[in-house]
């Protein structure tokens, strides 16, 4: 997982990180075939199936989101989104909470009682 920051006309990194926890969700959430290429790569697999990728899929974990609230830490927004157009589409972000799935219901519920 590597995270940037576009400031004065440059790209520049802020942190890299080898965890896979949520980006393999959010690789799984929008159709992406990662998983599959690295085992083609690796001839592990024959050959690929074409997939259609779902674009602008949310991806959101809620539990940062109460861990920075709990800390009171100004909360970050990207791109084009503000405090306002966050809340405005809360209901799509928070049905895609990285840990609210059938295998990670415990996870997001403990960081609900913390």
């Amino acid at each position: 997982m590597v995270e940037t920051k576009f400031h004065d006309m440059q790209h520049f990194t802020i942190e890299a990180n080898p965890r896979l926890w949520g980006p393999s969700q959010l690789i799984l959430d929008s159709g992406m075939d990662l998983f599959e290429r690295f085992a083609y790569d690796y001839k592990l697999l024959q050959s690929l199936e074409e997939k259609t990728y779902k674009e602008k899929t949310p991806y959101f974990w809620s539990g940062g989101l109460l861990e920075d609230s709990r800390k009171m830490a100004d909360v970050v927004f990207h791109g084009d989104y503000s405090v306002s157009s966050f809340i405005k589409e809360y209901d799509l972000f928070y049905s895609s909470d990285i840990y609210l799935k059938d295998d990670t219901i415990k996870i997001f519920q403990s960081e609900y009682r913390k």
